[in-house]
């Protein structure tokens, strides 16, 4: 009876072992699974985020350039304002006549310009000092290779007389019509012999 005793003994405590053993075994699966799991997904997200670019903006290169357009522009003047310029014994007054104005822009800067007028020259108080000859045709010339300014210097033809510097003021008003203002100064003599003629403003017109 004894030995049937401990038989019985022996066998229910290999039972309890067993069943002691199995849950440690399923928990380890359990965590190599959720690991297994976890790497995978990783694994995947990286490869998908490999093949994934940053988007490029796309340029049309069948889109033409942009070009500036040329223009000319004229217009004229019968008579500038009148200046007087010398001492209290003698004084002399000028303006010019018959001014003509020809300009060409690319957009709005200036390339070329071509001025003409006639300069008029007068003696006051009985002034011995002779003015210039009348009838005396004064012509200036602008050229841009690079066009940067509305606003140019014209310098005067050698046969001008006198020497007088020439500014030019352009700008357009509507795609048709524009303004023009000019602005004599005679500098190579000393006052007060020098003497300016300014704002003078031509109404231009688009060709």
């Amino acid at each position: 009876m004894r030995r049937l005793g401990i038989v019985v003994l022996l066998l229910v405590g290999a039972c309890n072992y067993g069943d002691a053993s199995e849950p440690t075994q399923h928990h380890a699966s359990t965590s190599k699974t959720t690991g297994s799991e976890w790497t995978d997904a990783s694994d995947s997200e990286r490869e998908s985020d490999a093949g994934v670019e940053d988007p490029v903006e796309e340029v049309d290169a069948a889109r033409p350039a942009e070009t500036t357009l040329d223009t000319v522009w004229t217009g004229t003047l019968a008579k500038t304002g009148s200046v007087d310029f010398g001492d209290k014994d003698c004084k002399h007054r000028v303006r010019f006549d018959n001014v003509s104005v020809r300009v060409r822009l690319s957009g709005e800067k200036v390339t070329f310009a071509t001025i003409t007028a006639t300069f008029v020259e007068q003696a006051l108080n009985d002034c011995t000092t002779k003015p210039v000859p009348p009838q005396n045709r004064h012509t200036y010339t602008f050229t841009a290779t690079t066009p940067n300014a509305t606003a140019i210097i014209v310098p005067p033809a050698e046969a001008n007389d006198p020497h007088a510097e020439l500014v030019v003021d352009v700008a357009t008003q509507s795609p048709t019509s524009g303004r023009a203002t000019l602005r004599w100064r005679r500098a190579d003599v000393a006052p007060p012999w020098d003497w300016m003629i300014g704002g003078q403003q031509i109404t231009l017109a688009r060709l």
